[in-house]
């Protein structure tokens, strides 16, 4: 191992290695325990990336949207410390942020992502305005 490496042991229910044997070595550790600093767990981002999808109705993802609800969580610890790299579980700042962030990736592909506008856009084209879902975190309908 390196000096002072960041481990993720996310192992569950007994991250291995066991971060208390080698706390006084790694600069990070993160576990998908709650008891420790630095949970990674997918509660972080599912409820989120599912409210974002389904309030785009895209059928379709890739990498650029995980990449935004990666981005988005980030975004919500600063600064990130050793003990802190992502936000807690129970933040309410996560889903609608996360959301918000998959909604973009969706609506506005980066040119190397494929368009998952298309089929989003062909359905909300056929709905008419007053019958678009309405966003509680916004308070705005999908068209901003």
């Amino acid at each position: 191992m390196t000096r002072a490496p960041i481990l993720f042991a996310l192992a569950n229910p007994d991250p291995d290695p066991d971060p208390d044997d080698i706390a006084d070595l790694a600069a990070v550790i993160a576990t998908g325990r709650s008891n420790y600093p630095n949970q990674v767990n997918n509660a972080l981002v599912f409820p989120g990336l599912f409210r974002g999808v389904l309030g785009s109705q895209s059928t379709t993802l890739d990498g650029g949207v995980f990449l935004a609800a990666a981005r988005a969580l980030a975004g919500l610890t600063s600064p990130p410390s050793a003990t802190r790299l992502l936000p807690d579980v129970f933040d309410p700042r996560v889903v609608p942020t996360v959301a918000a962030a998959v909604q973009g990736a969706i609506a506005s592909p980066s040119p190397a992502q494929p368009d998952f506008g298309s089929q989003g856009q062909a359905t909300q084209a056929a709905t008419p305005a007053d019958q678009q879902p309405h966003h509680p975190s916004t308070g705005e309908d999908r068209h901003g």
